[in-house]
């Protein structure tokens, strides 16, 4: 035999099924990574005062809050992909905009130091490891016995991404582009730790990413900052 459902009961059972179709939905579109805005950069306000000298290009606020979470969902990867795509060069609907083609071409124009630090980038050499063991010394508040001192080993990430590999040209640094952008930012292991911890972190603290070339000892260095970002 069959059960007639009266009209209340077929009208709750149509709303309970739409609710859950509703809220399956909503998880799928929370769940998608939306790929982050891309605004322009800024070169030159230095937004991380621990960055040492060089020539920066910082991420703004909004991009770098969207990268971060772009990151997450989507993998360090991928945002690293988005990234160099966004702003290894110039866009080609806003020419004017700052990319790190003209971040290498600029600095490599003033000294032979700005040259170095641009080589870093164009032409490098990936950092082997990211992480860095240092120590600090701890002494206890109270200290009967004498040497209470403590030395504690505890590991960081290194800002460090690359050093120079070799002398690039003008033609070197003018063929800068999204390849070049990806091997640096991904690293040796291609898995884009360092570039996934400065943005999340930058992120976090409600910050600007901030892509220093050093010119002591030329490199690609990372950093997060708070001052001028916008």
């Amino acid at each position: 035999m069959y059960r007639v459902l009266d009209t209340t009961t077929t009208i709750r059972a149509l709303t309970f099924v739409s609710a859950v179709a509703i809220a399956g939905v909503g998880q799928v579109l929370a769940d998608t990574p939306f790929e982050p805005v891309r605004r322009p950069a800024l070169i030159g306000p230095r937004v991380s005062p621990a960055a040492p000298d060089g020539f920066d290009f910082v991420i703004p606020r909004a991009t770098t809050s969207e990268l971060a979470e772009y990151a997450q969902k989507a993998g360090a990867r991928a945002a690293v992909k988005w990234f160099c795509d966004a702003y290894a060069v110039e866009s080609p609907s806003n020419p004017d905009d700052p990319s790190l083609r003209q971040l290498v071409t600029g600095a490599a124009l003033t000294s032979e130091a700005g040259a170095a630090a641009a080589d870093a980038l164009v032409c490098p050499r990936i950092r082997r490891h990211l992480r860095e063991t240092r120590m600090k010394t701890r002494r206890p508040l109270f200290c009967i016995y004498g040497d209470c001192d403590k030395t504690v080993r505890y590991r960081v990430m290194s800002h460090v991404l690359a050093h120079r590999g070799c002398e690039s040209t003008d033609a070197g640094r003018a063929a800068f582009d999204a390849e070049h952008c990806t091997k640096v930012f991904l690293g040796r292991s291609r898995r884009a730790t360092a570039f996934r911890f400065f943005t999340r972190r930058a992120a976090r603290n409600n910050g600007c990413l901030q892509i220093t070339l050093a010119l002591e000892k030329p490199s690609v260095q990372l950093y997060d900052g708070i001052n001028g970002c916008e």
